[in-house]
């Protein structure tokens, strides 16, 4: 029995997160002539009956007035059960009622110059939940005072309404009054989250992540600049940018990816004004702990060339700048998958399997990459490097997508009544004038939620691709991220690579680190889809990206020593990461020690997201003036042990 897919028919958008739209807004828009910067759209998707949202790219204001309807008018019906697309009430576009407002907007005098000793070195995080209240991240109380003094210079706190908020320290010091309780004159941190509103859980979709006992941002920060109060640590000031929890709780990197080139510009704009006595500005090293799985992968997704530019732009400027991101854990997830010349049969076909567990509440995207070409070839013929997808689903039946979808076409399949899975074709849009075509399917979470909602079938899904152009090019399989995170509802489930070829153990059942049989699920290729920029690619005369952009895997001592952790992404056998930190002794002694959201708390941290700000840490101290703060005691006996490594 065969299935039939539609083309465009749209449908409701039901327990579809904000990872459905998961493309290069950016490049769409700048095909369109639109320059990405301020001014969001949002995406709003049905949740039986709430409303989720996805904050797009930031558009220049200059082109709002004519262009707002029409732009948003064009995006409409482009991706696949989108209910609406609209321009942001709170932001807004010129043109549509509103007054155009930026999406960073500072307090009054939160930009203002500030002096530090010789040898400090601005420590900046993008994460989210940080504390910036614990005592791990102030000094003591000034004389006839209770409360600490934050060692945070800003504060970035989401508004929202998709936009952010800069407190300076004076903002900041107030916001820290409010822990102080009139009766007893003891300080509480909890009273200042309370009162900046992030504390407290607010739907089911929206937990805040200070509620949590030890959210993300909160370990990171410790790892990277954290210190007893007692050591008085002030050449270490900070920035803090809190990404809102929706950021977070979408694994797919969508909404972390609308906000971090805009992030990281402020950043360096507030840096800016931190100088030593002599009025230098202080080197500022970015740790940004976030990664997910899907994207180009070669160095060309929007974060990782707004975190070039940034760099490249500060190195041109005379500025220290430092940005350190984690590897990625997805080593051994199965995510990644490369089709070979060798792959396709006689027939022009090639095929791979992919795994939808079962209880998944959210949906499963697979991409699938094709050769770069000349932008200019694709509209000549959108056709020439397209493929077919035909899909056999668990049951055996099978759906052949006849035509192939055309450039923002969507095309629906359908068991009668119930809705299945999508299927697009899109562009991504190269700084070299080039694209990279890709064809992303999209599934049906396999459990329903509501009386609603649509679900598919758990189980192995057979996706067969077929070169149109006759050739056997080169396509790269990438599932996106869908795990769950930890503090936050579980709800997502991660879809895999199946294949018989993939050894997944050594004699002994422990996983391997590398690659082995000729399987096209690979170890090779992992690494977090916004840290595979070439480290070899120049970043100024003298300079490299690795001198100034650090990809930090990790390391753990085993029974042979120290070694590489069998979860960290990896580049390519012959490209390894070269940089790394221990942050575990095998599985006795998990992680690295971090403080919790309450000061006198501690936990576990492990993965790379400990590696990268542990590694910032130490970078700092050759950047800079030694404190002598150390991370949290550890449980191993060498605290030397930290010290990172290169291969």
């Amino acid at each position: 029995m065969t299935l039939k897919w539609q083309r465009g028919v749209p449908v409701d958008g039901s327990v579809y997160n904000a990872a459905y739209v998961d493309f290069d807004w950016t490049a769409g828009l700048r095909r369109r002539g639109i320059e990405a910067k301020t001014n969001p759209i949002r995406v709003s998707l049905g949740d039986n009956g709430r409303s989720a949202t996805y904050s797009e790219a930031h558009h220049a204001s200059e082109t709002a007035p004519q262009n707002a309807a029409a732009r948003i008018d064009g995006l409409k019906g482009t991706a696949p059960l989108v209910t609406d697309i609209y321009a942001e009430a709170p932001i807004g576009a010129a043109g549509d009622g509103a007054e155009p407002r930026p999406l960073i907007e500072c307090e009054s005098g939160a930009a203002t110059a500030q002096t530090f000793a010789k040898g400090s070195v601005v420590m900046a995080l993008i994460d989210s939940g940080i504390a910036f209240a614990n005592a791990r991240f102030c000094t003591p109380p000034q004389e006839n005072s209770a409360v600490p003094v934050s060692r945070f210079a800003h504060l970035l706190l989401p508004t929202g309404t998709g936009a952010f908020r800069v407190l300076g320290s004076k903002q900041i010091a107030t916001l820290m009054q409010s822990g102080l309780n009139p009766t007893t004159q003891d300080f509480h941190e909890a009273n200042v989250y309370n009162h900046v509103s992030i504390s407290q859980p607010s739907g089911r979709r929206n937990v805040r992540p200070l509620s949590l006992s030890a959210p993300h941002g909160t370990q990171v920060a410790d790892l990277l600049a954290g210190a007893e109060m007692a050591d008085a640590v002030a050449t270490r000031p900070m920035i803090g940018v809190d990404l809102p929890a929706s950021a977070i709780i979408d694994t797919s990197g969508s909404i972390a990816a609308a906000y971090i080139p805009a992030l990281i510009d402020e950043i360096l704009a507030l840096s800016l004004k931190m100088t030593d006595p002599d009025g230098t500005p202080l080197p500022v090293i970015i740790n940004i702990s976030l990664g997910f799985t899907a994207g180009p992968c070669d160095g060309t997704h929007p974060v990782e060339r707004a975190i070039f530019d940034a760099v490249q732009g500060a190195q041109a400027a005379g500025r220290h700048v430092h940005v350190t991101l984690p590897a990625g854990n997805h080593a051994q997830a199965r995510l990644h998958a490369e089709l070979a010349a060798k792959d396709w049969n006689t027939d022009g076909l090639s095929s791979l399997t992919l795994r939808l567990p079962s209880d998944d509440a959210t949906p499963n995207f697979v991409e699938a990459w094709l050769p770069e070409q000349p932008l200019q070839d694709f509209f000549e013929d959108p056709r020439e490097t397209s493929v077919a997808m035909t899909i056999r689903l668990p049951d055996g039946r099978i759906a052949a997508l006849d035509e192939v979808p055309r450039f923002e076409e969507t095309w629906e399949l359908w068991d009668g009544a119930s809705h299945i899975a999508s299927a697009y074709y899109l562009l991504h849009v190269m700084a070299n004038g080039r694209v990279r075509p890709r064809l992303i399917l999209a599934l049906r979470p396999t459990i329903a939620l509501g009386k609603t909602t649509y679900r598919t079938q758990p189980g192995d899904y057979a996706i067969w691709l077929e070169d149109l152009a006759g050739g056997t090019p080169q396509i790269s399989m990438r599932v996106q991220r869908d795990d769950n995170i930890v503090g936050y509802r579980p709800r997502g489930r991660q879809a895999y690579f199946v294949e018989a070829g993939y050894i997944e153990r050594d004699p002994s059942g422990r996983p391997l680190r590398e690659d082995m049989g000729d399987s096209r699920i690979t170890r090779s290729g992992t690494l977090s889809a916004m840290a595979t920029l070439d480290p070899d690619a120049p970043l100024g005369e003298g300079y490299y990206v690795r001198d100034n952009i650090h990809v930090v895997a990790a390391d753990v001592l085993g029974p042979d020593g120290r070694g590489r952790a069998i979860y960290t992404g990896q580049r390519s056998a012959e490209n390894p990461v070269r940089k790394s930190v221990l942050i575990g002794e095998g599985l006795a002694h998990y992680g690295v020690l971090a403080s919790g959201t309450n000061s006198t708390s501690v936990f576990a941290m492990t993965g790379t997201s400990a590696a990268a700000p542990l590694y910032g840490r130490w970078l700092a101290d050759r950047l800079g003036k030694p404190t002598g703060a150390r991370p949290r005691p550890q449980r191993r006996s060498d605290p030397a042990s930290i010290i990172p490594s290169e291969a």
